[in-house]
């Protein structure tokens, strides 16, 4: 069947009458499963069962709320029934589950098919908020594709994994869904065997010898997976912008010109640190680390109608708001992180210049801004006891627990050796120090680029956390640059001044990484895979936390370029599950000064992140065996063995 050549008419051979013995259309296979009016009852109860099944399994696998058919209304006043509403009490989030049966047709059907979903269901979200009093921070659409074949998308093993579903559920789904030829066709007999065949005679004149065909399909082993065979040499990372230089969208030619003039902009001197995606905006930071940044905190819009591979920078949210010298603006800022409640949080270091060129022209201070309206929501400056004369903070890491109010945010103090800790209820802070968070004499020696050079000062710089524990808490990982080692915390210390000023003991150092695996940026997912950039190693890596302890064994590359991933200054997960990158040949800019503007120095990557992990140690897949890949057929038998 998954060859197409079930005996229905219009198959040639079969039969001279090529009309459906039901009604007057072709007798084709999408026809007979997905059309005929003699299989619609069964189609209605094919997909119910489908979507019942899914819904038991969740209520299984984890600590979710869940609701079949429930009705909701679009911003637009049209009235819609979702099939699946899933509450993860953990993550406070919201998804839509709609799960579809539709004849296979083409490779990337899956995920045109959940952006359907996306588009019909997400103006329904306000009504679901205000109707049913649903306390989530934020919600999220899965349109889910089954075969009317039996086929089993990569895609929808993806969605299994994701929320801990046992994968022999598929088998039920696939052999389920292949019921409805019983009732277009005679009643064939499914024999479940360790390979696919169709058998069947030729039809006579009145096709009647068609309609005794017996079919022996091995649906234990029918899982199509929709460009299965591209998968073994398929690309992971994919380059989606790059500039020799930076440049600004000004609001005109005359604009730009007169900056040039006057080394308001200096092109050269510009170099993009940090990266965070929000629905179509991707932020890029630039630090003013030399004169002539026009603009520290802008973003690239990602569904312009006119696409350039290297698009001027905007200003976020405007030109005012980065001018140099306004400090209550941004200065300097180096990481950012949009948040599920729509909040950008922007740390602002209020410094020109770097090492011994810095010039404190503001406060150290963190911006919030309302995504959803672009307006400066609240700006806090740190204490004087927050900071030391070393300070030099680079990285952040929001931490919502219950409700968006109940928020912390963490900041690494780099050269002052310390976390800095906001309470956005409270809005108030503080200093936490610790051992772990300095540097180790011995990992302070770098070979980037071809440049040898010494950052032996660097202490904790990478932080990311965890998924909710069931404590209600999360974990802060954590590594010093001049390190090969990570540390954690439960941000239970954390959350709490006198707690974590006298907690040695809470924090808690993991296993070495190895050589040559310095970082400066880590992102874990909502479901504990961990991301973070390999500087050495030009690459970027991953760790499974959901599945194995921290150990160079569960570490794995997920992709390398020796050109294109210099120094990957960034890495980030956006909500769909994209991967993101940043490259910027930092050493080459600050160590060497030399950059070829003549060159491509920057590049912003991104890939699925399922792609991304296709082949790793990291992969939720990798019990299966991806070379054993025959036609596009992959069966469930080969993914256990």
């Amino acid at each position: 069947m998954n060859c197409n050549v079930i005996a229905v008419r219009s198959v040639p051979g079969r039969s001279q009458e090529s009309r459906c013995r039901h009604c007057n259309e072709y007798e084709t296979l999408p026809h007979v499963l997905g059309v005929c009016r003699k299989g619609e009852l069964l189609r209605n109860n094919r997909h119910h069962w489908v979507r019942s099944r899914i819904a038991e399994c969740l209520k299984k696998s984890g600590n979710f709320d869940i609701y079949e058919e429930v009705h909701c209304i679009s911003s637009t006043g049209f009235t819609k029934r979702a099939d699946i509403i899933v509450i993860d009490n953990n993550q406070k989030i919201g998804f839509i589950i709609d799960p579809t049966i539709r004849f296979e047709g083409a490779e990337f059907q899956p995920q045109e098919v959940d952006l359907e979903k996306k588009r019909h269901y997400e103006p329904c979200f306000p009504y679901l908020e205000e109707e049913y009093r649903i306390p989530v921070c934020r919600w999220e659409v899965i349109g889910l594709l089954f075969g009317a074949r039996g086929t089993i998308s990569r895609f929808c093993i993806n969605f299994f994994h994701r929320f801990h579903i046992d994968l022999l559920e598929l088998q039920d789904i696939a052999i389920n869904n292949c019921a409805v030829c019983e009732t277009n066709l005679s009643k064939p007999t499914v024999v479940l065997e360790a390979h696919t065949q169709v058998s069947g005679r030729a039809g006579n004149a009145n096709g009647s010898a068609s309609e005794d065909i017996a079919m022996r399909v091995s649906l234990l082993g029918l899982v199509l997976v929709l460009g299965a065979v591209a998968a073994k040499s398929a690309t992971k990372l994919q380059e989606k912008f790059n500039w020799k230089l930076l440049d600004y969208a000004y609001p005109d030619e005359q604009s730009r010109q007169h900056a040039l003039r006057t080394g308001e902009f200096v092109p050269e001197n510009g170099i993009p640190v940090g990266i965070e995606i929000w629905k179509d905006k991707l932020f890029v930071t630039v630090p003013r680390w030399r004169k002539g940044i026009p603009s520290t905190l802008n973003y690239i819009p990602l569904h312009s109608d006119v696409y350039t591979k290297s698009p001027a920078l905007i200003p976020y949210p405007d030109w005012s708001t980065n001018r140099e010298g306004n400090c209550a603006g941004v200065t300097t800022t180096y990481r950012i992180k949009a948040d599920a409640c729509d909040r950008l949080w922007v740390l602002d270091s209020g410094t020109l210049g770097i090492e011994n060129t810095t010039t404190q022209l503001c406060p150290y201070g963190i911006l919030v801004f309302d995504l959803k309206t672009d307006r400066l929501i609240r700006r806090y400056d740190f204490k004087p006891e927050d900071t030391n004369d070393r300070t030099f903070i680079a990285n952040i890491a929001v931490d919502i627990g219950k409700t968006c109010d109940d928020t912390f945010v963490y900041a690494s103090d780099e050269l002052g050796h310390g976390l800095l800790v906001y309470s956005w209820e409270q809005n108030t802070s503080w200093r936490v120090e610790h051992g772990y968070f300095h540097p180790d004499p011995l990992k302070g020696d770098f070979n980037i680029a071809g440049l040898n050079f010494q950052w032996f000062e660097e202490g904790i710089f990478g932080i990311a956390l965890s998924p909710l524990k069931n404590d209600g808490y999360r974990t802060l990982f954590f590594n010093p640059l001049a390190s090969n080692r990570q540390f954690a915390v439960s941000t239970m210390v954390l959350r709490h001044k006198e707690l974590a000023q006298n907690s040695y003991h809470a924090f808690v150092p993991l296993a070495e990484r190895g050589p040559k695996s310095h970082l400066t940026a880590n992102f874990m997912d909502d479901f504990g895979m961990m991301f973070f950039n390999l500087i050495d190693q030009n690459a970027i890596g991953c760790w499974d936390s959901s599945r194995h302890p921290y150990d160079p064994k569960y570490l794995d590359v997920v992709d390398r370029d020796d050109v294109g991933l210099v120094f990957p200054s960034d890495v980030k997960v956006d909500r769909n599950y994209n991967l993101w990158v940043i490259s910027d040949r930092m050493p080459v800019f600050l160590v060497a000064d030399a950059l070829d503007k003549n060159d491509i120095n920057f590049r912003i990557y991104s890939a699925p992140i399922f792609t991304a992990l296709r082949g790793t140690v990291c992969d939720p897949n990798t019990q299966f065996h991806y070379d054993d890949v025959r036609h596009g057929v992959i069966s469930l038998k080969d993914f256990y063995e």
